[in-house]
């Protein structure tokens, strides 16, 4: 982030209240908000890598590519229902190549975007310095993306970047069936993490209609980076708002008790929160 020394731990908001009090969430988009979904420089996939699976190396990477297309199909069909991605890819194994497993794939998968050194879903200028000072601030820090791969793999590109050690949380749609802006992906990511009805959440994405629209629809305080926002601009923008601290707590609960009730669900806004 694009601050002096030390102006991010004056921006820090005050630790979290007590168990059973409200509590302050941050959740993020990950490409494009977070992270940079260029592709990568690929490794080529050596006859070594795929010893003892009856193929050749140009053969398994063949599959490989259909099995991605397949995936990036389903992240990209119509409506916002996503099948998940273990589906496919053991459906596609069990027919095309049932001598290999799911993690076999994702551990070739790794080597071709380069293993442990990796460029693939690096962070985006001031990312990581965020994430730090929120860490750094007690707040609790989660992600919901629209993904056409498989959390597992997600999960360990974060790892390698630094930046899954300050998620508490990760939701994909490749995963939870869902895909942003439907309000059952941040239902999902509600349930999985245990953010609490009386809680404020602060959305970061970089898709207008996904990300802001859809998240205020939902009774979240969306944040706009990327596109015509620099991400260092949004970057401090979740700094700046955060520092208010409970002041924006109780500015959002009152805004949300203005938004007309559901009775039949008991949610507060368009497929809302409960």
């Amino acid at each position: 982030m694009s601050h002096p020394s030390g102006s991010a731990a004056q921006a820090r908001p005050a630790a979290p209240s007590p168990a059973g009090a409200r509590s302050f969430w941050v959740a993020f988009d990950l490409g494009g908000t977070l992270v940079c979904e260029d592709v990568p420089p690929l490794t080529p996939i050596t006859e070594s890598d795929v010893a003892g699976l009856g193929v050749t190396s140009v053969e398994f990477n063949n599959h490989l590519f259909a099995l991605l297309g397949m995936l990036f199909e389903a992240e990209t069909a119509p409506g916002e229902r996503q099948t998940p991605a273990s589906e496919i890819i053991d459906g596609y194994l069990a027919k095309h190549l049932p001598t290999c497993s799911r993690a076999v794939v994702e551990q070739i998968t790794w080597q071709l975007v380069g293993g442990d050194d990796t460029r693939f879903l690096v962070p985006l200028p001031g990312a990581l310095e965020l994430l730090a000072d929120l860490h750094r601030a007690g707040i609790q820090i989660v992600a919901l993306s629209n993904s056409s791969l498989p959390l597992s793999f997600v999960r360990r590109v974060l790892d390698a970047s630094g930046i899954l050690a300050f998620l508490t949380m990760v939701v994909l749609s490749s995963e939870c069936g869902w895909r942003k802006p439907s309000p059952e992906a941040f239902a999902c990511l509600v349930r999985e993490a245990g953010i609490d009805a009386a809680d404020t959440v602060v959305f970061v994405g970089n898709d207008v209609a996904k990300d802001i629209v859809a998240a205020h629809a939902y009774g979240f305080l969306p944040i706009l980076v990327g596109q015509d926002v620099p991400a260092t601009t949004g970057f401090q923008a979740v700094a700046d708002l955060l520092a208010a601290g409970e002041a924006v707590m109780d500015i959002h609960r009152a805004w949300r008790t203005t938004l007309p009730a559901v009775a039949a669900t008991g949610h507060d806004s368009v497929g809302g929160r409960p």
